[in-house]
């Protein structure tokens, strides 16, 4: 199911109503126009330079995404909802229609072909539909020729009324599990495009989890704020992609930046935050990124980082010998019990590390013991 807006395209793959990859990418028909839109040349020479700009950026999407899974291609937008309007093709399901491959693919490539004065000739449309027409109908046919898929289905729907719909009183637990789902399933999908060490991001989360939910007496957040720590979790070390001095900065930047499925730009800058402080420095007056938030968003911030520092030092050896545990309460000490570990040395040492956070921000002691083995 695709979504080619202004700035990005949103591609998921699904097994019947189950996504089971997402990403948002810069496909977006306005960035590619723009992206080629100063150079001159023919018709055809901008057709190929947009088709080239295309290509290039759908590395990144073949690479996140298994496209070659895909039987069937949804396609969402204005603008190929204009090419079903033109192509008239057969009605499916639920106010859509159906285009056989080759009918779109021809289509996409004659409205290439043709000038924007043309085009608002010929079909009585706007510049700036105009404009955004061929970008927007060549990188549906792009994606559309990596699937499997024998027509595109074009339907009337979009992802964002999806997610309005999922905020609706009737089903809305049901709802808000499926959305949860799908948003850590695009956070791994954007993971998986940065090579991401896959096996300690899930640790990592479900050891935050374990220490979220010990913790609600003291923290006092909500589920939608787990679902912050649960994507910060998977993505915190997705930064070593770029580098792996200061791996915590870029992971904050590559976050903030995503256009990650379902969160909006205010969620994703409180996450980035979370995950800049999975090591190294504690939050300060003088980080710009952490002092624009307001004082509820801080506290937010340092409450989940804290239990991040944690649930990563856990896992200090990026091993999965630290899969259960047990929390007790000791005076102002936070027991972690660890069952059937001989020798956490390497863990214990993380945590006297990095756990000056917790102890600031909860005002307990956190201890790490090994339970007898039975």
């Amino acid at each position: 199911m695709v979504e080619v807006g202004g700035g990005s395209a949103d591609v998921n793959l699904l097994t019947g109503t189950e996504l089971m990859q997402s990403g948002t990418f810069a496909l977006g028909s306005i960035r590619i126009q723009e992206s080629v839109g100063s150079r001159g040349g023919t018709r055809d020479q901008q057709a190929r330079l947009l088709k080239r700009q295309i290509t290039s950026v759908m590395a990144n999407v073949k690479r996140a995404i298994d496209l070659k899974e895909a039987a069937n291609f949804i396609a969402i937008g204005g603008d190929v909802r204009f090419a079903a309007r033109v192509l008239k093709g057969p009605e499916v399901k639920g106010d859509a229609s159906l285009i056989p491959r080759e009918t779109f693919i021809d289509f996409a490539d004659s409205i290439a072909k043709q000038t924007i004065d043309g085009l608002v000739k010929k079909y009585s449309i706007s510049y700036m539909d105009a404009e955004t027409l061929i970008p927007a109908l060549l990188t549906y046919m792009q994606l559309l020729k990596e699937t499997q898929a024998k027509g595109i289905v074009v339907s009337d729907a979009s992802i964002r009324a999806g997610i309005l719909q999922d905020l609706l009183p009737a089903d809305q637990v049901k709802r808000i599990k499926q959305l949860t789902s799908q948003i850590l399933s695009a956070a791994r999908t954007l993971g998986r495009r940065y090579q991401f060490d896959e096996g300690h991001a899930e640790r990592v989360r479900e050891l935050g989890e374990l220490l979220f939910d010990e913790l609600r007496a003291e923290h006092r957040l909500t589920e939608n704020q787990r679902l912050y720590l649960q994507v910060a979790a998977i993505l915190h070390d997705i930064g070593l992609f770029v580098n792996s001095r200061g791996h915590h900065k870029h992971s904050h930047y590559l976050i903030a930046n995503s256009g990650l499925f379902g969160l909006r730009q205010r969620e994703l800058e409180i996450i980035a935050n979370i995950a800049r402080y999975h090591r190294r420095a504690l939050p300060q007056r003088t980080h710009t990124s952490y002092v624009s938030l307001d004082r509820e968003e801080r506290m937010l911030v340092s409450k989940l980082a804290a239990i991040l520092r944690v649930a990563n030092a856990l896992d200090k050896e990026h091993l999965p010998k630290v899969t259960d545990l047990k929390v007790t309460r000791e005076g102002d000490q936070l027991i972690l019990q660890a069952q059937n570990v001989s020798d956490l040395s390497m863990e214990r040492m993380a945590l006297a590390g990095r756990s000056e956070l917790f102890s600031e921000v909860f005002g307990k002691k956190i201890v790490l013991r090994e339970e007898a083995r039975t």
